[in-house]
Order: structure tokens, then C-alpha cells, then sequence
């Protein structure tokens, strides 16, 4: 059966201290005027400098399905790297690997089945039982996903050049891929789409580049990261070449490295972490941000919920808060769970009130999620704040956890001017008396609440109901020197919502998903401040 390495530790995993932001120095005008004459953009309006997400969502869903690539397109990142490979009938599908058994619950190689015999294959059982019954991607099917959405990068394993350019015009997908294959495959394609599909070769000199006769010049070339300067850009440019950078590799892959390449004046990236490389582009402006973000049970779309992978994927996606949830042990230690029964994030079953501390560290609480994270416990709430100090704020839902116990961890840890704590009204009004210091959060579902709340329990923040948000509203609060959160979950969840919020003057955003808000405030920083809302 398929084995799966683990992620070794990546630079997010490492503390901010370690991490180093440099400014990109984008050539005005430069960079993009290629991308912008010959492909979809997913983005309006554009990035400067694109990112390619190496094998799609890897480590939040098996990779060629289509979670792989929807997740993607969700987060906004513009293209997907995908291999395609023949069956022994002549299909085309999206496989990574030529072995079956690395891929789904079949064996074999995928050259010596059927495209009927391969599309009766489960392909998410063996990530994790939520993506039980999930097929393979015909090449078919992953163009009609993507169209609109998402761009991709198709690298020929093994293909019939023509069959695979009559099934991308058939899709209306000719510029929203790129087809990325040894010198006969790419002329292959080239002549029987006419020039009309873009072609990529790996280019491993500037040699190599050089070495291609004028008449034929490549549509783009995918470089090693360090072949990537602003000589050799400037050459792929006067050839109308588009170029991508490789950044994968766990020594390279990191801030540092994208700042160089983005420097050099590349089109695009490939990397591993294409969601941290958009929140990095986006921070290295150096522009105060226009609100700050909470993340709801710390990156849970990225990694299993309330652990110690999430909390620290958070973190290097820049998150000024982690929402976590706490609970209680049968023996009173305070531990990560959002739901009182243990079944739905762990592979246990029962009531986490029933066991001690533990039995509770024994639990996996990652295999739910996805096989990378096979072997991850559920953390006590003191191996949390260890994580955040000094790095991230902790929006506490205390759900189960007297408010004595509470400031006592805040203030042991150090977290109580850098904690919020949300809870029911009296529960507040008691720690308030406990410990005025630790900043409180009640409930705000009826503007006409405002007043009596802010005088009873002298909140640091309100948790504003969303379909309440008003200018108004918000004004009030900053006037009595009240932040104001709001939980932005399913159906307000959208980068316009948010923009909306930005410009009503919200402090926080709590979200699922973290880059829609990265690129509501992206958006922010591009343009002026609308008037004030409708």
C-alpha cells in the first residue's frame, strides 16, 4: 500500500525570529508584460509575480484529485503543476507518480491500465478517510475544473502530443496551460496546435537557452532557482520567453530565496508553499495592514484543527490571532478540542471530560485529516501558549475552563496583554474580578446591546455578529475604545465581504480561510479606501 513521508520541518515551522522578510524589487513594467499577453489571469488585477503550486495542495488533499486543484484556485494562487500520463488505452490522466499503488488503493503501473479499470480506483482513502471514494483526475475533467479558474502546468510523462492538444482546444483551456515536456514533445505540440498552446523546456544555463534557433522560441522555460538574475530574465524578455523559477527543495524554498528571484525579474515561482509565498509577497510592501487577522481553529484548512502543526502553519501565514478552543481533562488539564466528544478530530471516541491527560496524549489527532499528519496529538493548552509567546495572539474560546484557571495560565505564560478571551457574559463579568487585566470579549448580536455590555463588563473587543456590521456600529464601539472582531464563517466568507468590512473600519476578521482576507488587504493596499458603506 501507498507510503507517505511526513513534511520534514520548512522555514514556517521555524520561529519568526528565524524567518527573514526582504523587500521584492519588482522592474516596473517588466515582469508581468508577458504573462499578461499570453495567459489567463485568474486575478484582477494581476500579481506582478505569480506563483505555480508544486502538485497542488500537497499535505491538505491527495494530489491529482480534484481537491488538489480546487483548493488551490480558492486560494487564488494562479497555476497548479500537474504530471499527465497515458493509459494503456490512450487516455490522458493526472497521476504524479507512474505506480498506482502510490496513488490509490490499485497497483500496478498506470501504463498498464484501463482508463475504465483506473477511474474504479479510490485515490483518498489512503490520505484519509474524509476523501473515501475519491477518483483520479482524467486530464478531461481537470480542464473543466480548472477553466475560469486556475491555470495549468502540464508536465508530459508520458502523452499523445496531438491527442493532448485536440483535448485542450476541445476545452477552451488554450490559455490557461502550458505544456512542459522534452524538445520533441514540445514541437509536437507546437505544430499541431499551431503555435496557439503555450510550451515550456527545463533550461538548466543560460547556454541552453541560447542553443534554441530564433525561429523557434520557447513560450517559457522552467529554471533552477539559482540560474534566476536579472541578466538572464532580461535575455528570456527580448525572446518573449516566460520564465518560472524552481524554489522547491527544502534548503531553498523560503522567503529568502523568493525575494532573490523576484528581484531577478522572474514570471512566476514554483514552490511548495504557495500560499506563504503570496502572504510574504504581500507583507514585504512594508504597508501597515488595514486589519488584522484571526485564524479559527489556528490554518484547520491546511492542518487538523487545534494542533501543533496548524498553530504553527498559522503563524507563517501571519496571523495576529490563533483561535483556539480548550478544554478540560477528567483530571482538570486544559487541552486543544473544539468539540466535547473526542470522534470527529481524533480516533477515539467519547467525551474528553471522561479521560485523563494522559490517555488524551496517546490520541492521534492528525490521520483524520490527512496522512502527513498521521502520529499528531492533541496539545494541552500550556504547550500552545508556549508556541505563541511572543509570536501571535490567542483569541481563547474558553469553553470548558474555570476563568481562575484561565488568568492563572495567561499570566504564567506571559500571554494576558497579548490574549482575548470569549466567553458568555457572566463568565466574563467573573474573570474581570479575578484579573482586570485579561482583555474580554463578549457576544455582540443586537446593536442596542452596546451600551449595557460595554458598561458591565468593560470589554477590550466586542464579537460583533456579522449581518450587524455597520459604520455606525463600529463607530460606537471605537469611540468607548472597543475593538471590533467578527467570525466572517460560510456565507460572508468572500474577499468582497471583507474589502466591505476593511472599509467600515473593522479591527479583526476571524476566517477559515485566511488568504481571501490576505487578498481583500491586498486589494486594500493597491487602491484608496472606498466610501463609506452602503
Amino acid at each position: 500500500m501507498r507510503k507517505s513521508k511526513r513534511r520534514s520541518l520548512a522555514w514556517w515551522a521555524l520561529p519568526v525570529s528565524a524567518v527573514v522578510f526582504l523587500a521584492p524589487v519588482v522592474p516596473a513594467g517588466e515582469v508581468s508584460a508577458v504573462v499578461r499577453s499570453k495567459f489567463f489571469e485568474p486575478l484582477k488585477p494581476p500579481r506582478p509575480v505569480q506563483v505555480t503550486a508544486h502538485g497542488g495542495a500537497r499535505g491538505t488533499a491527495p494530489q491529482s484529485t480534484p481537491s488538489s486543484i480546487l483548493i488551490c484556485a480558492d486560494d487564488g494562487i494562479e497555476w497548479v503543476a500537474v504530471t499527465v500520463r497515458l493509459t494503456r488505452d490512450g487516455a490522458h490522466v493526472l497521476a504524479h507518480d507512474p505506480k498506482l499503488e502510490n496513488l490509490s488503493d490499485g497497483s500496478g503501473e498506470v501504463a498498464s491500465r484501463t482508463l475504465a479499470e483506473i477511474e474504479q480506483l479510490d485515490a483518498g482513502s489512503w490520505f484519509a478517510r474524509r476523501y473515501e471514494g475519491v477518483r483520479l483526475l482524467t486530464l478531461r475533467r481537470a480542464l473543466a475544473l480548472s477553466k475560469g479558474r486556475i491555470n495549468l502546468r502540464l508536465e508530459c510523462a508520458q502523452v499523445d502530443p496531438e491527442s493532448l492538444v485536440d483535448e485542450i482546444k476541445r476545452a477552451g483551456m488554450i490559455r490557461q496551460v502550458i505544456v512542459l515536456g522534452d524538445a520533441d514533445t514540445t514541437a509536437r505540440v507546437r505544430a499541431a496546435s499551431a503555435g496557439q498552446i503555450a510550451v515550456m523546456e527545463r533550461c538548466g544555463s543560460r547556454a541552453d537557452l541560447e542553443s534554441r534557433p530564433r525561429r523557434t522560441p520557447l513560450d517559457a522555460v522552467e529554471i533552477p532557482a539559482r540560474l534566476a538574475t536579472s541578466d538572464f530574465c532580461r535575455a528570456c524578455r527580448e525572446r518573449g520567453t516566460w520564465v518560472e523559477a524552481d524554489a522547491t527543495g527544502r534548503d531553498q524554498d523560503r522567503p529568502e530565496t523568493w525575494s532573490r528571484l523576484v528581484a531577478a525579474g522572474v514570471n512566476c515561482v514554483l514552490t511548495d508553499f504557495p500560499q506563504e509565498f503570496i502572504v510574504w509577497s504581500i507583507q514585504s510592501r512594508g504597508a501597515a495592514r488595514p486589519v488584522q487577522i484571526s485564524f479559527h481553529r489556528a490554518a484547520s484548512r491546511y492542518a487538523p484543527e487545534n494542533t501543533m502543526p496548524t498553530i504553527e502553519r498559522a503563524i507563517a501565514l501571519g496571523a495576529d490571532y490563533i483561535e483556539l478552543d480548550i478544554r478540560r481533562s477528567r483530571d482538570g488539564v486544559c487541552m486543544l478540542l473544539h468539540d466535547a466528544r473526542l470522534n470527529r478530530t481524533s480516533n477515539a471516541r467519547g467525551s474528553i471530560s471522561d479521560q485523563n491527560a494522559d490517555d488524551l496524549a496517546r490520541v492521534d489527532a492528525g490521520s483524520w485529516f490527512g496522512q502527513p499528519f498521521k502520529g499528531t496529538r492533541i496539545p494541552t493548552f500550556e504547550q500552545a501558549l508556549t508556541a505563541l509567546s511572543g509570536r501571535c495572539g490567542l483569541y481563547l474560546d474558553a469553553k470548558s475552563i474555570p476563568p481562575e484557571q484561565v488568568a492563572e495560565l495567561l499570566r504564567r505564560h506571559n500571554m494576558t496583554r497579548r490574549s482575548v478571551v470569549f466567553q458568555s457574559p457572566s463568565y466574563l463579568t467573573r474573570l474581570r474580578s479575578i484579573d482586570p487585566e485579561v482583555r474580554r470579549m463578549p457576544s455582540l448580536n443586537d446593536p442596542r446591546d452596546l451600551d449595557k455590555l460595554a458598561d458591565e463588563i468593560k470589554p477590550y473587543a466586542f464579537d460583533a455578529n456579522w449581518a450587524i456590521l455597520s459604520k455606525d456600529l463600529i463607530d460606537r464601539c471605537h469611540a468607548r475604545g472597543i475593538l471590533v472582531f467578527s467570525d466572517a464563517l460560510g456565507y460572508y466568507e468572500t474577499v468582497e465581504a471583507y474589502m466591505r468590512a476593511i472599509d467600515l473600519g473593522i479591527d479583526v476578521i476571524q476566517t477559515d480561510h485566511p488568504l481571501r482576507v490576505w487578498r481583500a488587504i491586498e486589494l486594500r493596499l493597491s487602491r484608496p479606501v472606498a466610501p463609506e458603506a452602503r
